[in-house]
């Protein structure tokens, strides 16, 4: 069969447990029809379902990435598959340049770290194989807490406050710039148009409105259109952004990364531990508090009640988001800090740290264990009455884990500052 220009559904994932999962059908399949219906969309693959619920089989058909056809037997309901709506690719006009086969970015759980996906992509192009999770230690991002009053998602984007992407690049020998909306419009074309003609790709945030980062790869339209590889694709080839990035970082040249494998990156496993070391002796980063400061500004700003009540709902709206995704950003970091301590361990790279490497676990999962528990048990209603749902008897419950958090990192500090490897 010859393989046809599709416009649909493109397996992205499986479910756990799901029926589809061990029945030949891979990511990057498509979802053609369901019961000899051909499916438009996902709201109508939903419709679909529903109808045909009582029915003991449905077949569905499968277009394999080659082009070829397959039916499936299965259950009506679930499919157990990841799905997303792919959209026709957009017209690659006579003056584009572009720098092919950057990989897609695909949004799953909602826990990625935008910035870290899209820089691990970038690295490929330079032949570096390194896991996500590894970017985020280097950088020292999962180590990191941080508040400011004026509190914003801007607290977990890694350049923001105590810039976490400085330390990764330093760490892994990358040269570059980064260009933020304080620079003039004709200034960050250049630079991107720089960059691609060079075979760069550029690391771009707000390229599609949500403040996440993505990958620009290219340009065409005389610079008017950006190629891009985002977590809002909807296309199979490069997208076309939508804005003007609000920041970018460029690589200003090749990265030589031989000395980095030939080490199995010890040197930066012991720049990591030095730098986490260092971050919870700090108070404040440009005008960022920093560490267990910034946990006592956080406590501060959570018990100010008259503030709280003196907040219009739009406003309080936007705060109550803010100091969630800061939680379950801090709870997430915890579980990133503990596999990434106790794989320090199990691999024995710095035999004479093992025993404080232990007590370092043990902290992490006791921290991530006292957010979990906050969260879980604050009933936090997003929809309506959310004053009522986030009240002063919520916030207090926030604080009582903070405080806990804090002692924590005092006996985090007495262990982390005796480990002989970064002594």
């Amino acid at each position: 069969m010859t393989k046809k220009a599709i416009k649909g559904l493109q397996i992205i994932g499986f479910y756990p447990n799901s029926q589809l999962d061990q029945s030949g059908v891979e990511i990057g399949d498509w979802l053609i029809s369901y019961k000899g219906i051909e499916i438009k969309n996902e709201k109508h693959l939903a419709e679909l379902k529903l109808k045909y619920q009582n029915t003991q089989k449905v077949i569905i058909q499968i277009e394999k990435k080659d082009g070829e056809e397959q039916y499936f037997e299965i259950l009506p309901g679930g499919l157990g598959i990841y799905l997303s709506e792919i959209a026709e690719s957009p017209e690659k006009l006579k003056d584009a340049k572009r720098i092919e086969n950057v990989d897609r970015l695909e949004k799953k759980t909602g826990k990625e770290n935008t910035f870290f996906h899209s820089l691990h992509n970038i690295l490929e192009i330079f032949d570096l194989k390194i896991e996500v999770e590894q970017l985020l230690v280097f950088s020292c991002y999962p180590f990191r807490i941080q508040f400011s009053k004026d509190i914003s998602i801007d607290l977990v984007d890694p350049t923001f406050g105590f810039d976490c992407a400085q330390t990764l690049f330093s760490s892994l020998g990358i040269n570059h710039k980064a260009y933020d909306n304080n620079t003039s419009l004709e200034k960050i074309k250049k630079e991107i148009s720089n960059s691609i003609n060079r075979g760069f790709p550029v690391l771009a945030r707000d390229l599609f409105g949500k403040n996440d980062w993505g990958i620009i790869t290219g340009y065409q339209n005389k610079q008017k259109d950006l190629f891009c590889r985002s977590f809002y694709d909807n296309t199979i080839d490069y997208s076309i952004a939508k804005k003007i990035p609000n920041k970018i970082i460029v690589i200003t040249e090749e990265p030589d990364f031989t000395e980095i494998k030939e080490n199995n990156f010890i040197t930066q496993h012991t720049k990591c531990l030095s730098q986490a070391r260092d971050l919870f002796f700090m108070d404040e980063y440009n005008g960022v508090y920093q560490a267990n400061k910034s946990i006592e500004k956080w406590m501060e700003f959570l018990e100010d009640d008259d503030y709280f009540d003196s907040l219009e709902k739009k406003e309080f709206r936007r705060v109550f988001f803010a100091n969630d995704t800061l939680f379950k950003t801090f709870q997430h970091n915890c579980i990133i800090v503990n596999k990434y301590i106790d794989r320090l361990k199990q691999e024995e790279l710095f035999p004479e740290s093992k025993r404080h490497l232990r007590r370092l676990i043990k902290f992490y999962r006791a921290e991530y264990k006292i957010l979990e528990d906050c969260l879980k048990n604050i009933n936090k209603d997003t929809d309506k009455n959310l004053k009522r749902s986030w009240s002063k008897r919520t916030r207090k419950k926030e604080v009582t884990a903070l405080n806990k958090i804090y002692k924590k990192n005092r006996e985090i500090i007495t262990v982390i500052d005796k480990v002989p490897l970064i002594l």
